[in-house]
């Protein structure tokens, strides 16, 4: 028998977003069109994490598009008045299993717009045993989107750093 904690609830979608302060997009970036559609409303003000990575034979030829822009802008243009945040996109998903390699926690890069946005996610980076790593910028994330040298290889926050030039 599976439980859950004490204070988790099921419910619809529509809820979930309605009572979430943080909204983690967990979802095929060929989905978001519809949930901004869908939930758009909702979500306005609200902070919105994308970990999305797209992928060419899932969404199409589209991931090209997004990923030559930037997927954090390509993204948050489905989410209009969010708090858009690009974070996660670089973990492997053994690292959330094992966050510390070779004796030093793995990385998470981090781009928005929003400042405490930022802050907000690298609290819960640092809350899951990872390394925040503010990058700037949601146009700074395409730095570190599927493809580029960081991405899925457990890097440190100081790797992270160094690869993206941030002092």
């Amino acid at each position: 028998m599976q439980q859950a904690a004490p204070r988790a609830s099921a419910g619809y979608s529509d809820a979930a977003v309605y009572f979430a302060d943080v909204i983690v997009l967990a979802t095929p970036p060929v989905a978001f069109e519809q949930l901004g559609a869908d939930y758009g409303a909702l979500m306005r003000g609200k902070i919105v994490i994308d970990i999305s990575n797209p992928r060419v034979d899932r969404e199409g030829p589209i991931a090209d598009e997004w990923l030559e822009r930037g997927t954090g802008v390509s993204m948050a243009e489905f989410f209009p008045g969010t708090r858009f945040v690009k974070a996660f996109n670089t973990v492997n998903p053994r690292n959330f299993a094992n966050p510390v390699r070779d004796g030093v926690r793995v990385g998470v890069p981090i781009a928005s717009d929003d400042e405490e946005a930022s802050r907000v996610t690298a609290q819960l980076v640092r809350d899951m045993g990872l390394d925040p790593v503010i990058v700037g910028p949601l146009t700074r994330a395409k730095e570190f989107d599927r493809g580029s040298p960081i991405w899925e290889t457990g890097a440190s926050a100081q790797e992270i750093r160094e690869a993206l030039g941030i002092r």
